[in-house]
């Protein structure tokens, strides 16, 4: 397996300093007698270190799922502000491509945002092949602040659900948000988001997204750029 040389060179810098910092606080505590040398060859792609970042830094199946996402999706989006209000319905598009030689997954989400106009957001889909977990920090231009999440896929395949994180402006605390994504068909897919009343502290449905493909890379090669 074979690194560019600039990541290989961040790689190894990494492991250096953590190897570095390792030693460092075994020689500032006593020894217990089984304690054990560090050791680290960043020039030997054997070496167990090297090896665990190599797995780490290395596309894989799940990163292939995400690429099967790519491309341009267009939706209708409903939205409810509080569990009372009536739903308002507007137009949404979402373009999906692959970035870093097929780590990650950037969606560009485009529409309008009821009495305040233009709405754009920006997502980054991850796999985090060491944590097993799916990761998303999302971004849009409704806030200053960033909203990050995990998500877990279902044993089919076809949901992944998530569970986010934000600071709330008009509470003014950090705050929970779920959402899940189904593929309905090769082409089709649900958004449904899932927020907190202030008032009763209940769930309640805030989003519903229909969408459609309608333009997708024709490759997984041509995904993965």
């Amino acid at each position: 397996m074979k690194f560019a040389p600039i990541a290989l060179a961040f790689a190894a810098g990494a492991a250096c300093a953590i190897t570095i910092a390792a030693v460092q606080d075994t020689k500032a505590k006593p020894s217990t007698g089984n304690d054990k040398p560090v050791h680290f060859d960043p020039n030997d792609p054997n070496d167990p270190m090297m090896k665990a970042w190599a797995e780490a830094a290395t596309p894989g199946p799940m990163h292939k799922w995400l690429a099967g996402d790519v491309g341009t999706w267009t939706g209708t989006c409903t939205q409810w502000m509080m569990p009372d209000s009536p739903p308002t319905t507007t137009a949404s598009t979402m373009v999906n491509t692959m970035i870093f030689g097929g780590r990650y997954l950037k969606q560009e989400f485009s529409g309008e945002m009821p009495g305040f106009g233009k709405f754009e957001g920006l997502s980054i889909v991850a796999y985090d092949n060491s944590a097993k977990k799916f990761q998303n920090a999302w971004i849009d231009n409704m806030g200053t602040g960033m909203m990050t999440g995990t998500g877990d896929l279902s044993s089919d395949e076809k949901t992944l659900s998530w569970n986010f994180s934000f600071f709330c402006p008009m509470q003014q605390k950090q705050c929970a948000m779920r959402e899940v994504f189904t593929h309905t068909g090769k082409d089709t897919a649900t958004m449904d988001m899932f927020a907190f009343d202030p008032a009763s502290a209940k769930e309640y449905k805030c989003m519903h997204i229909d969408l459609k493909r309608s333009s997708a890379a024709t490759t997984t090669a041509a995904a993965i750029k």
